[in-house]
């Protein structure tokens, strides 16, 4: 979790550069969430689009 600001701003810069805009809100799934520290955390991003 330490990295999820980085890994959004990657989400929007390619979502940007394939010409596609936000189409609703953003999610994040929490698939494996089970260590106090996060360290071992898998989280899934998701972000609906539509062409622009």
């Amino acid at each position: 979790m330490e990295h999820i600001a980085e890994s959004w701003h990657a989400i929007h810069t390619e979502i940007f550069a394939r010409g596609l805009v936000h189409d609703g809100p953003c999610r994040e799934l929490y698939v494996r969430a089970v260590s106090e520290d996060q360290s071992d955390w898998v989280t899934e991003l998701q972000q609906p689009v539509r062409r622009s």
